[in-house]
């Protein structure tokens, strides 16, 4: 299956709507030759981009048919070539990846979730043990990390925090063929020396995550009617309460450090940048 690109859900997305086309193609709608030819430019152009170049071409021939006027016996005939093109990239599929049924999902769910609440369970007793691997046990454990703030401790801008996430988006966006804006608004915050390394690690983690998680592929998107890449905005500010700083990604929001009522920062100047990273 050579066809086949890296992202098997693309493959898998491809092989739903070109097969129910098909079905529309192999019917009396096929009569339908605006429809007909709009129905296969969308085949020939998702096969492009999945570098399925046999059904492409098949695609390509069949509006060539219809474009010049030739017979529905001739018209039909090529049909049946693209069916077939399209049931063998399906089946080549279904070898490598087969369908997950609802059933199997949510199986699979619950065993991630006990899993997670095992390790937990092993993962809590040790934090106290963990001395300077504690902030690292507590986000395995799904903790918020308390920090401990000296008196009179110096303060850096969280803007110089940005340059390392945004490099690590940087990276993984570029590594896995995506497209993302970061945007962040500081309000001129600044954290004390005790908090950058949490703070930066735990942003380049959820950062990445998302990355990884929330956002698709440029072609993927666009055939979703989205714009080709996705969007992620930091938020950082000091509240009443504390340490507030959140990243929202295409709806989705994860917060840092949800629990941390006595972590204060100091403020400056209100900051708000802006860069467009990735592929």
């Amino acid at each position: 299956m050579s066809e086949i690109g890296d992202d098997l859900i693309e493959a898998r997305d491809f092989v739903n709507s070109t097969i129910a086309s098909m079905d529309l193609l192999l019917s009396d709608a096929r009569l339908n030759i605006e429809l007909a030819q709009s129905k296969l430019r969308d085949i020939e152009l998702d096969a492009k981009t999945l570098r399925a170049k046999g059904i492409s071409r098949a695609a390509k021939a069949v509006l060539t048919c219809y474009e010049s006027g030739h017979s529905q016996p001739k018209i039909d005939g090529r049909l049946m070539t693209l069916y077939k093109l399209v049931a063998q990239y399906a089946e080549g599929l279904n070898e490598i990846a087969p369908v997950v049924t609802e059933e199997t999902i949510q199986e699979e769910r619950r065993e991630l979730e006990d899993r997670h609440a095992k390790a937990r369970e092993t993962l809590i007793p040790l934090i106290p043990l963990a001395g300077d691997s504690a902030a690292a046990l507590k986000r395995l454990a799904g903790l918020s990390a308390d920090i401990t703030i000296r008196a009179s401790e110096p303060h850096v801008s969280f803007e110089s925090l940005m340059p390392d996430i945004t490099n690590s988006a940087l990276r993984t966006a570029r590594n896995q063929g995506k497209s993302v804006s970061l945007s962040y608004a500081a309000d001129g915050l600044a954290l004390a020396n005790s908090q950058v390394e949490t703070v930066r690690e735990q942003l380049e983690d959820i950062v990445t995550r998302l990355i990884s998680t929330q956002i698709a592929t440029p072609s993927r998107r666009i055939s979703k009617g989205l714009s080709r890449g996705g969007h992620i905005d930091i938020s950082a500010q000091e509240t009443a309460e504390g340490l507030d700083i959140s990243v929202e990604c295409d709806g989705k929001t994860v917060s840092l450090f949800p629990s941390m009522k006595e972590v204060k920062a100091e403020t400056q100047s209100s900051t708000r940048m802006s860069m467009e990273i990735g592929a």
